[in-house]
């Protein structure tokens, strides 16, 4: 606690009590050793108070710069000592914006003028306690979108073209800045996991701090900018045989994008994801992607990468790979926001244009 020990357990449960003195931020750590000498730690930080609630607006911080007319999640952490949280209401420059009554009490707010906003809530218990947190100042500017987008993968790995960079080290001539890759649970369970950057022992790469890339998200999507994670790539697999499988894809993928806050997410699927005709990756994607669209806030940026055999392919043939995305661009046509296809990166390419020139097909 705070740098000292308050004591030594050998023998599960491993529980401690702790009676806190004082009030104010108490920072816990655990350090677990096994019989050979490894070792890992999980540290926290916590509230004490002697008041019967406490609440706190987590995100957005004071000084973010959000756009105006886009949907801005609001996290709290909100709790009653005494009894129940019964609601929770979010104001915006004092007048309520909307009230919550289950846990996690998480709002949408969108700003809708140019301007500063102090943003607070209040929490009731059922015993009528009240608490006010402290508010979080915003600003809200204008953004205009330009009508042809520049697209670009910022890479999450060491590759030939050098170290990943930080995001806010990228050129402003980028408009949405594809995050890649997120990764498949290696126990092929469903789960998708996110995991930025953190070193490894093959270069002298620098970790990202995931601190400021959460902060250089939110500066790049006040720009106008979009940040969507990348699914897939040449090496990405997806599990997605079972409903567990289902289930898991989609609170997983959820949890992503509400925790670094992406816009939303890039279907980057390729040869050696198994994504064919007839294919439960194939059925269940377009429904998993609508889900997890509806549990982000219902305004998710969906874009899709796909290389040509999977669309144009189509026309060649309509089995195996060939226009297997097809089903997919149908089924997600009304939340698809883009679709840009490999043209580079398969051989047959020339093929299909002569085909289609001889077909007299025009490619799209």
């Amino acid at each position: 606690m705070n740098g000292t020990s308050i004591g030594l357990v050998t023998a599960s449960p491993y529980q401690w009590t702790w009676n806190a003195v004082g009030q104010g931020s108490v920072d816990l750590q655990v350090i677990a050793t096994d019989n050979e000498g490894n070792s890992n730690q999980l540290n926290t930080t916590v509230s004490v108070t002697d008041q019967p609630m406490v609440a706190a607006i987590t995100s957005p911080s004071s000084g973010d710069v959000v756009a105006i007319g886009k949907a801005v999640t609001v996290n709290t952490n909100v709790s009653s000592l005494q009894s129940e949280v019964a609601k929770v209401e979010l104001y915006a420059n004092g007048l309520l914006v909307d009230s919550d009554t289950t846990a996690p009490y998480q709002f949408s707010w969108t700003p809708t003028t140019i301007g500063n906003y102090q943003l607070s809530v209040i929490s009731t218990d059922l015993q009528g306690n009240t608490v006010t947190s402290a508010s979080v100042g915003v600003s809200a500017k204008s953004v205009v979108q330009p009508k042809h987008k520049l697209i670009g993968y910022w890479h999450n790995f060491v590759n030939g073209a050098g170290c990943p960079i930080p995001l806010n080290q990228v050129s402003k001539d980028w408009d949405i800045i594809d995050i890649a890759f997120a990764d498949n649970d290696r126990n092929s369970n469903g789960m998708v996991h996110f995991n930025l950057y953190n070193g490894d022992i093959y270069s002298s790469c620098a970790p990202i701090d995931p601190v400021q890339f959460k902060r250089d998200i939110k500066e790049l999507q006040a720009e106008g900018k979009i940040i969507v994670l990348s699914l897939g790539g040449a090496e990405g697999t997806i599990t997605l045989n079972t409903d567990a499988d289902e289930t898991a894809f989609v609170s997983s993928l959820s949890e992503i994008i509400n925790e670094w806050g992406f816009d939303g997410l890039d279907v980057d699927y390729e040869s050696g994801s198994n994504l064919v005709h007839g294919s439960q990756i194939q059925a269940r994607l377009p429904r998993a992607l609508k889900a997890i669209e509806a549990r982000t806030g219902g305004d998710m940026y969906l874009t899709m990468a796909p290389e040509h055999p999977y669309v144009q392919g189509g026309m060649v043939a309509y089995s195996g790979i060939w226009g297997a995305y097809i089903p997919l661009i149908d089924q997600l046509r009304d939340t698809l926001d883009l679709l840009h296809v490999q043209l580079y990166n398969n051989g047959g390419w020339p093929i299909l244009i002569r085909w289609a020139l001889r077909q007299r097909v025009l490619l799209i």
